[in-house]
């Protein structure tokens, strides 16, 4: 699942978009597109290392920020369903750092 968001540090703020190059971005907002599942170094917060959900990819990279409203409706996406991870894909992902499916 691709997930596209918007990143202000120094307010310390960030809102999702549909669009990567939405148009009239509020200044000091950085697009940032990821992809779910995704592997990191595993600690305390995700012993699993695997960041499947929108959830843990908001604890893992931007716990310190608060999210807002996207600044443009035409751009805010429809909530999403998260993403839960049989055992088997989780740790096919651990092993080898990249989803099978």
């Amino acid at each position: 699942m691709r997930v596209i968001l918007h990143s202000n540090l120094e307010r310390g703020e960030y809102f999702f978009s549909t669009d990567h190059c939405q148009p009239k971005t509020p200044a000091g907002f950085v697009p940032i597109t990821t992809t779910l599942p995704h592997r990191v170094t595993p600690r305390p917060a995700l012993p699993s290392g695997v960041v499947a959900t929108i959830e843990e990819m908001v604890l893992i990279y931007h716990d310190d920020q608060k999210e807002i409203p996207n600044p443009d409706p035409r751009y805010q996406p429809t909530p999403m369903p998260p993403v839960r991870l049989s055992d088997e894909e989780s740790a096919y992902i651990a092993q080898h750092g990249i989803a099978k499916f």
